[in-house]
């Protein structure tokens, strides 16, 4: 296969590529979240976007662990990021919950212990995935930067 553009394009048609994700993805967000709380669309009706922004979700983190990057910012994992970011996600999701649970069943099935022990399990959840893939990301790029420092 011939290449037939520069490296500056290259690196153009990468950033194209970068914003045309984002916009897919966040689309695929604000399309569930409206059908789950205006429409009262069952999970099932939302199925096939919620594959879709898995897919595309996880196949980002693989990629990006496979090549040893944590952030966009070169920021390297730690302990009081992962728990602002558990912390804000948590937020968020534990707030969608309780509007879509709020929506379609009423005030009575929401207790506290449930939104509270929601909000725990997600955060929970969260803190131990962020830290694990943290982990990962560090020593992916330690393997690398150890197999080109003998160059």
């Amino acid at each position: 296969m011939n290449k037939k553009i520069d490296e500056r394009q290259q690196q153009e048609f990468y950033k194209c590529e970068h914003m045309a994700f984002h916009i897919m993805f966040s689309v695929s967000v604000i399309v569930i979240v409206i059908q789950m709380l205006f429409m009262k669309a069952a999970f099932q009706q939302v199925l096939g976007e919620t594959v879709i922004l898995a897919c595309g979700g996880i196949s980002m983190i693989l990629s990006c662990l496979k090549s040893g990057l944590w952030s966009y910012n070169n920021n390297e994992p730690s302990v009081k990021s992962n728990l602002i970011y558990s912390i804000i996600c948590s937020v968020v999701a534990t707030l969608l919950f309780a509007i879509i649970i709020y929506t379609r069943a009423g005030i009575k099935v929401m207790t506290p212990t449930i939104i509270g022990g929601f909000f725990g399990g997600i955060f929970i959840l969260g803190f131990i995935v962020l830290t694990l893939l943290g982990q990962v990301s560090k020593n992916t790029k330690k393997k690398i930067e150890n197999k080109y420092k003998d160059i």
